[in-house]
């Protein structure tokens, strides 16, 4: 069985209590929720273990990219190039769509999170709706909201938001693409 990790890090200390993943490889629309800090995903080969958390890594180094401005406006994103991501989840990542091709328009398919943390100090829980989908010529286009609490933490560039170990199995030469840099700084 494939094995993978992922690691959250932050400063303060960011924990989610649900992760909902729409639109991702073998993930139509899936939600992980009843978090805690730490938490355990077990399952057979092909469950989405991967995917799951392939998604959540792809948006979280996307959404943290300083190349990627946040925006209020929930249906515009920025243009990140590909050879500019610190991660893409293979060469052909319009292809990673459930059962369909990602788009360039804005009724396109796309890859969806919704991140939501526990109340804050006021009582207010926190909640974050990014996406991905392909861009007009190269690359893809990336939502991150503005004036959210999630978002800043998300980019934080004090602290690694996020870390896709994949296992030993599963997996081609060459994939997934990850950036030397990034991964140095984990290690």
């Amino acid at each position: 069985m494939a094995s993978s990790s992922l690691l959250f890090l932050s400063e303060p200390q960011m924990d989610f209590t649900s992760i909902r993943i729409k639109n991702f490889k073998a993930i139509n629309d899936a939600t992980l929720s009843d978090l805690a800090k730490f938490n355990v995903i077990v399952g057979t080969n092909g469950s989405v273990k991967s995917s799951a958390l392939q998604a959540l890594h792809w948006v979280l180094q996307s959404g943290r990219n300083l190349a990627v401005d946040t925006n209020r406006d929930k249906d515009k994103g920025a243009t990140l190039s590909a050879s500019d991501a610190n991660y893409m989840p293979s060469p052909d990542y319009k292809n990673a769509g459930y059962k369909i091709l990602y788009g360039n328009r804005k009724t396109a398919p796309k890859l969806e999170i919704e991140l939501i943390s526990p109340p804050d100090e006021d009582g207010e829980a926190m909640n974050a709706h990014l996406w991905i989908r392909a861009a007009r010529n190269e690359g893809i286009t990336v939502h991150v909201p503005s004036s959210n609490k999630i978002t800043a933490q998300i980019r934080n560039q004090g602290r690694e938001i996020s870390a896709y170990i994949p296992g030993l199995a599963g997996h081609s030469r060459g994939w997934p693409s990850c950036r030397l840099p990034a991964a140095r700084r984990l290690f």
